[in-house]
């Protein structure tokens, strides 16, 4: 999901700015995606989903599948959030369990590695 939701935001916003907040906290594993971009588009909101593209209503089913929750807000060029909270049972790997954050971590490590920050 977060891999998603940075995906998104990077292909769609328009943003000088995405940040991600990850929080491991003992009932739920947390996530927020935010952006200074464009928003999404009313429509697409209501929809939740544009012909062809399943981004954004695969994220919602896949967290709502294990009895998390999924936020969308989003105004026209004021930037789009998404929250994410999944119950530590499903979140976090059981003694034994590779963690499945890993290949979320290398995904991010090869995008920064192709983005030059902006000086200032």
């Amino acid at each position: 999901m977060a891999r998603e939701g940075l995906f998104n935001a990077f292909q769609h916003s328009k943003a000088t700015r995405i940040s991600v907040h990850l929080s491991y906290g003992v009932p739920q594993f947390s996530l927020r995606i935010a952006d200074d971009g464009v928003g999404v588009p009313p429509q697409l909101q209501a929809d939740g989903q544009r012909p062809g593209h399943w981004g954004l209503s695969g994220m919602r089913d896949r967290v709502t599948r294990v009895g998390g929750s999924f936020q969308l807000r989003s105004a026209p060029d004021e930037g789009t959030e998404v929250l994410v909270s999944v119950p530590a049972v499903h979140a976090y790997p059981r003694a034994g369990e590779r963690p499945a954050f890993t290949s979320l971590q290398r995904w991010i490590r090869a995008l920064l590695g192709r983005v030059t920050p902006k000086p200032g």
